[in-house]
């Protein structure tokens, strides 16, 4: 299955591509979301029963629309599944979108996750060009690495709000325009 906005787009750079997501794709996604819930706004392990319901309920049906909420696309490098992310909290009436991104654990704070997650910037912010975007992310300062890539890539930190998870963890929310 294709999102019907991507036009069977393939969005592509060097060894980097970005698919819909795909059934099969979100077993792997809920095993990496499960492992790094301290970097998610998850609450709780997700079963493979949730995962299932999520893409079924949830993503299969955004699929035939021109204005999907969410677009969540799966990752690969080489051919091989290493993340996903897309567009989440979309606001297509403001044109503001929430950017969603998770590599798989392995590849967490190393010099592949860089460069994967400036690849994977890249290639979203053409998605948000074509449809005039703004981006925006929430990050918890817990990744150094993750918040410097976004801001050599162009994004540019508007917001923190110190201590919103505990005392030693802030939210940090960065935005992104055509014009960044």
């Amino acid at each position: 299955m294709s999102y019907v906005i991507l036009n069977n787009t393939a969005l592509r750079q060097d060894s980097f591509e970005l698919r819909p997501i795909a059934r099969d794709d979100i077993f792997d996604i809920r095993l990496w979301r499960n492992a790094q819930m301290a970097y998610l706004r998850q609450k709780q392990a997700l079963s493979e029963a949730d995962q299932m319901a999520y893409y079924e309920n949830v993503l299969r049906p955004e699929f035939e629309k021109q204005q999907p909420c969410p677009l969540l696309l799966t990752y690969f490098y080489k051919g091989k599944r290493i993340g996903y992310g897309g567009l989440v909290h979309i606001q297509w009436a403001k044109k503001v979108a929430e950017v969603s991104f998770l590599l798989a654990p392995e590849h967490h704070e190393t010099p592949f996750y860089a460069t994967a997650f400036a690849t994977y910037l890249t290639l979203i912010q053409q998605l948000a060009k074509k449809h005039s975007l703004t981006l925006q992310t929430e990050t918890y300062n817990l990744r150094p690495l993750h918040l410097a890539t976004l801001e050599q890539a162009g994004f540019h930190l508007y917001k923190t709000l110190p201590n919103a998870i505990d005392k030693h963890i802030d939210i940090c929310f960065h935005e992104w325009t055509i014009e960044s």
